[in-house]
C-alpha cells in the first residue's frame, strides 16, 4: 500500500509539474525590439525569462538557448535543382493532392469570410508593436505616382498615428527617386493571447463545415431503376 501512494503520489507530481511547465510556457511574454536604420534591419527578441534569445543583423540570424548559440546557414541551391528534388519528393505530391482537394471545396460563404475578417483583425491586435516610430522618405519616378502615395498614406496610415505610442511620418519627394526608411518598435504577446482566438475561430460552426471537421458528406442517392 505504501509503494502504491508513493507512486500515485509521482504520478500526480509529474502531471502537475507538466501542466505548470505547459502554462509557463503558453503565457511567458515574447519581447522583441527592432530597428531600421537606412533600409536595414536589426532585431533583438526574448523568451521564456530570456532563456531563448533571438537576433538577426544585416542578414545574420542567431539563436540562443541558455548556454547554445546557433547560426543560421545560407545555402544556395540553383531552381533546377529545386524541381528535380520536387518530382521526387513524396511529400510534395500529398501537399499537392491536398490543394486539390482544398479546390473542390469551392468558395466561402459570406458568413465564413465575416468570420475570417475578424480573426484576422484580432490577430493584428495581439501582434501589433506595442511601440512604433517610422519616418519613410519615398520619390518615385511619376510624381502623380508619389501623390498616389500620399493618398494612400492619408488613407491607411494616417489613422495609426491616432494611438498614443505611434508616430508615423510619410515625407513625399517629388523631384527624385528615393526610398529610405528608419524607425523603431517593440513588440510583446503570448502564445496563449494567439492560442484562444484561433481556437474560438475553429471551433465556430461555420469554419468547422467549411473545412469539413466534424461534418460527415451527404451521401450521393443511387438512382433507382424504374420497371414494371
Amino acid at each position: 500500500m505504501i509503494l502504491l501512494k508513493l507512486l500515485l503520489f509521482l504520478l500526480f507530481f509529474l502531471l502537475g509539474l507538466l501542466v505548470f511547465v505547459f502554462v509557463v510556457i503558453i503565457s511567458s511574454p515574447i519581447k522583441g525590439q527592432a530597428w531600421l536604420d537606412h533600409n536595414q534591419l536589426r532585431f533583438k527578441g526574448h523568451y521564456l525569462f530570456s532563456t531563448l534569445k533571438v537576433s538577426y543583423d544585416q542578414g545574420d540570424l542567431q539563436f540562443k538557448f541558455l548556454f547554445w548559440k546557433f547560426k543560421s546557414a545560407n545555402k544556395s541551391k540553383s531552381e533546377d535543382d529545386d524541381e528535380a528534388s520536387d518530382d521526387k519528393n513524396p511529400e510534395k505530391e500529398k501537399k499537392k493532392k491536398k490543394s486539390k482537394a482544398k479546390k473542390k471545396r469551392g468558395l466561402p460563404s459570406r458568413e465564413v469570410i465575416y468570420l475570417s475578417l475578424k480573426f484576422i483583425k484580432k490577430l493584428i491586435r495581439k501582434i501589433s508593436p506595442k511601440q512604433l516610430e517610422l519616418s519613410v522618405d519615398l520619390g518615385l519616378d511619376d510624381p502623380y505616382d508619389t501623390g498616389l502615395a500620399c493618398l494612400v498614406n492619408q488613407v491607411l496610415v494616417y489613422p495609426l498615428n491616432r494611438v498614443k505610442t505611434y508616430k508615423i511620418r510619410f515625407n513625399p519627394v517629388y523631384d527624385d527617386l528615393v526610398l529610405d526608411a528608419n524607425g523603431y518598435g517593440q513588440i510583446k504577446f503570448s502564445l496563449l493571447g494567439l492560442a484562444l482566438p484561433i481556437l474560438s475561430f475553429l471551433l465556430k460552426k461555420p469554419i468547422r463545415r467549411y473545412l469539413g471537421w466534424g461534418f460527415k458528406k451527404p451521401k450521393k442517392l443511387k438512382p433507382v431503376d424504374s420497371k414494371l
